[in-house]
């Protein structure tokens, strides 16, 4: 095979509180993906409250990159149950807000 007809490498990286720029440029993948550039370009958190979230243990941020380009993120939230001594992972993809919030209305 060819260096023209190989694949390329996608290397997959969970971000640390050091990837500040990397979870920048999911945020901005996510704004082209999305068709919202205002919320995930443009309104961009401060380094250190992005420093912060991608410390914590209770976010998790995952970015696929060909080469220093990422084309590809995940993002998503722990969360501590009380009824059991266990937690939940709930990824974060905006197509399916609109039902997760139908789902969370109180039903009459």
């Amino acid at each position: 095979m060819s260096a023209s007809t190989r694949p390329e490498t996608i290397d997959v990286r969970v971000l640390t509180a050091d990837d500040v720029a990397l979870a920048r440029a999911m945020l901005n993948l996510f704004g082209r993906e999305f068709g919202d550039e205002a919320t995930y370009a443009h309104k961009q958190p401060e380094d250190r409250y992005l420093q912060r979230l991608l410390g914590s243990d209770t976010f998790v941020a995952i970015v696929a990159q060909i080469g220093q380009k990422v084309v590809g993120g995940l993002a998503g939230y722990v969360l501590p149950k009380f009824e059991q001594a266990r937690s939940e992972f709930y990824i974060y993809d905006r197509r399916s807000m609109p039902a997760t919030a139908a789902a969370a209305r109180p039903r009459q």
